[in-house]
């Protein structure tokens, strides 16, 4: 769809076109937005990054 009508996803997300300016925030939000709608509840995110984070933490010391 962006595509077609020229316009990048964030500004699909904002629903208008976005400046330079606009654009960083508007990326921001939508990710923010996106977060917070996402199916896993905030528990569940923290363990899979924590899980994630300290696995490539852990491969980087003993490496």
């Amino acid at each position: 769809m962006g595509e077609m009508f020229n316009v990048s996803i964030n500004e699909i997300l904002s629903g208008k076109k976005l400046t330079d300016e606009e654009y960083k925030q508007a990326a921001e939000n939508n990710l923010t937005q996106t977060i917070k709608d996402s199916s896993f509840a905030l528990k569940d995110k923290l363990e899979f990054y924590k899980k994630k984070w300290l696995k490539g933490t852990h491969m980087m010391v003993h490496k």
